[in-house]
């Protein structure tokens, strides 16, 4: 038979050539490492695509064109046995109805073949005498050398290694047979490496430059902590910082001292104690009165109020009202989801260590809160106004925003997982909203593709862009433009 014309037919093959063997991500690099070693066969490199060949044959028995190239090519060497049992195996995985017809044949061929062999060896087994002992190793040599005509420049199972006896050779290990195979299927990777035994010496000579150089670094960062604080540079920061901290807080005393008792007496008692000159400068939020003369009718202004004197006259007050005030209403609200935000906070900072899940959910509804009022907005028994409040929120999201952002990943995956895609998306969303990178994306993957499952095109078209522009280049980039074909976009 033509073993090199039954080779010639091998062609490059696809994903739908093969039965599933493996893995979807190695499968793939199954084929593409066949499919290397038939293009180094056309490149005359017969003995790199010999290994790769047989790492593919152990790795993957069901894969079964790397079996059938790689019996042809065994019988094309002449190693008849070797070739059926490769043969065999490829039949036994199921080829493609073309290619099963002709590894049928060729294992039929084989089959014969080595059957003349064993009946040859059995003949030349019975000749008697040095005649027969002569035409018997005549017989093998031509057998020998007819089989042998086609054989490959490598052969992975002829790797010899030089024995104590003289003109002696032993064949090699299974072991070190592989160990040949496994470095030679890519040597491009291999690396020389080269160890240098050093004296002590030249150890200390190394390790002294380090240790004074630790050392110099230490003594710099001791002075700099010591010395830094007392140049007028950072004094001078600091005095501005505090005369800025000190107006502020000056500021809004004196706008709540009017509508507060305890605030005004607390000012009164700060003035008399310290008397401060210069005071920083202060909004005109004072109420100042100023008498009218009896029998004028004017008509109060709007930002006039009545009030009787002490002699029960009516005189009239005016009072200079800030131009950011707003409707009671509106302060009232505002006020109160202040106070609902500082309360998920300090619950957040409780839960934060023993159920982190629950305070990352306090932590959201403090956020959604807090983005709902003005910045300015303050509440007596909390700390600082709404804008204070929001960074500290944010600040402790940013604590625990991996740890918070995972628990809720896994809680998605487990609901995904269960084709409960509404429950899984209430997960994602949260860990999403914490951080929005986790997972390297996939949180946001998983948001768009529970979105597009239940028919939220535009939602999830959404996470699906957020992916691809800030993990651009990246398998789940690629998967998301993969979705948004499936939509339609």
């Amino acid at each position: 038979m033509d073993w090199s014309r039954q080779i010639n037919h091998f062609t490059s093959i696809t994903r739908d050539d093969v039965p599933a063997f493996a893995p979807s991500r190695e499968m793939e690099q199954a084929i593409g490492i066949y499919n290397k070693a038939l293009y180094n066969l056309d490149h005359e490199s017969q003995d790199i695509a010999l290994i790769a060949l047989r790492k593919l044959v152990s790795s993957y028995p069901g894969f079964p064109q790397p079996a059938f190239l790689l019996g042809c090519l065994q019988a094309q060497a002449g190693l008849t046995e070797e070739a059926a049992d490769m043969v065999g195996q490829a039949v036994s995985a199921g080829l493609p109805d073309d290619m099963q017809q002709d590894a049928l044949f060729c294992q039929s061929e084989l089959l014969e073949q080595q059957e003349r062999i064993n009946r040859q060896s059995e003949i030349n087994g019975g000749h008697g005498g040095h005649a027969g002992h002569l035409n018997h190793e005549r017989e093998m040599q031509n057998e020998t050398e007819r089989l042998t005509a086609a054989r490959l420049p490598v052969q992975a199972a002829g790797v010899l290694e030089k024995s104590r006896r003289r003109k002696k050779v032993k064949i090699a290990s299974e072991r070190e047979r592989q160990d040949v195979l496994r470095r030679s299927e890519f040597p491009e990777e291999e690396e020389t490496r080269v160890v240098m035994h050093r004296e002590p010496v030249e150890y200390l000579r190394i390790i002294l430059p380090i240790i004074a150089g630790g050392l110099l670094l230490i003594t710099l960062i001791i002075a700099g902590i010591r010395w830094l604080p007392q140049t007028g540079w950072f004094q001078g920061s600091t005095q501005k910082t505090a005369d800025v901290r000190l107006e502020w807080l000056m500021t809004r005393l004196r706008s709540l001292s009017g509508n507060d008792a305890a605030v005004a007496d607390l000012m009164n008692e700060y003035q008399a104690q310290f008397e401060p000159s210069p005071t920083p400068a202060a909004l005109p939020t004072e109420s100042q009165t100023a008498a009218v003369p009896s029998g004028t009718a004017a008509s109060p202004s709007p930002a006039e109020t009545s009030e009787p004197d002490e002699t029960g006259a009516g005189t009239t007050a005016t009072t200079l009202v800030e131009t950011t005030a707003v409707p009671t209403a509106t302060v009232d609200a505002a006020v109160q989801s202040l106070l609902a935000a500082a309360d998920h906070y300090n619950q957040a900072v409780d839960l934060k260590d023993s159920d982190i899940m629950a305070a990352a959910d306090h932590l959201l509804a403090a956020r959604e809160l807090l983005a709902g009022i003005p910045a300015s907005t303050t509440a007596e028994s909390v700390s600082g106004d709404a804008a204070a409040t929001s960074q500290a929120v944010e600040t402790l999201i940013g604590d625990i925003a991996v740890k918070a952002a995972e628990q809720n990943r896994l809680k998605g995956q487990n609901a995904f997982s269960s084709e409960d895609y509404t429950t899984a998306l209430s997960y994602y969303l949260k860990a999403y909203q914490i951080y929005p990178r986790a997972y390297g994306g996939g949180v946001a993957y998983y948001c768009g593709r529970c979105n597009q499952l239940l028919g939220n095109k535009e939602e999830a078209k959404k996470y699906y862009d957020f992916v691809i522009a800030e993990f651009g280049g990246r398998d789940i980039a690629g998967n998301a433009e993969r979705r948004l074909k499936e939509m339609g976009y």
